[in-house]
């Protein structure tokens, strides 16, 4: 992916990645990192997010960020629950692609198999929803907010395959 460069008002910024390597400023890294506008983390231990323990964001917290992007490379790898509890429990909640990733693989695994179908896949779709819309409660009262992860998590209309979006 490559970024266009707007030189910003902070130390560090990130240019580009490809999967395998970082160009944050003008260094290119190739190692795990953690950047934030006035902090970079070089050799961040952390080589495999599912392997991943909520320990290992410690360098994270301790510049007590609004929002984490993970980078997993050329394959998006997601972490595990305690490390997405680690997350939820200090009100940092999941971007738009990991909800729409569980929400996808949901999708898949309610279709018919055979005989086999999964009537809980509702109830899941409703909980990805709401871990990925937690920050949306404090801007809509409960029952709005309520309402709002109800029609997002709704199965996708029939023929469509398509997953609601909203950004």
């Amino acid at each position: 992916m490559q970024l266009n460069l707007e030189r910003p008002d902070y130390t560090w910024y990130l240019r580009g990645a490809d999967g395998a390597h970082a160009l944050v400023n003008e260094r290119t890294i190739e190692r795990s990192f953690v950047i934030a506008p006035e902090s970079l983390v070089e050799d961040w231990p952390v080589v495999d997010a599912k392997a991943m323990q909520a320990e290992d964001l410690a360098p994270m917290f301790a510049l007590t960020p609004e929002l984490i992007v993970l980078g997993t490379g050329p394959t998006q790898r997601f972490p595990s629950a305690a490390v997405m509890h680690a997350c939820l429990s200090r009100g940092i909640v999941p971007d738009a692609a990991w909800r729409d990733a569980r929400i996808a693989t949901l999708t898949e695994a309610a279709r018919p198999k055979a005989a086999l179908e999964f009537p809980f896949v509702l109830a899941m779709r409703e909980l990805v929803v709401a871990a990925a819309e937690q920050g949306q409660l404090a801007n809509m009262t409960p029952a709005e907010w309520l309402a709002r992860v109800k029609t997002l998590a709704g199965p996708p209309r029939r023929g469509r395959g398509v997953v609601p979006v909203v950004r």
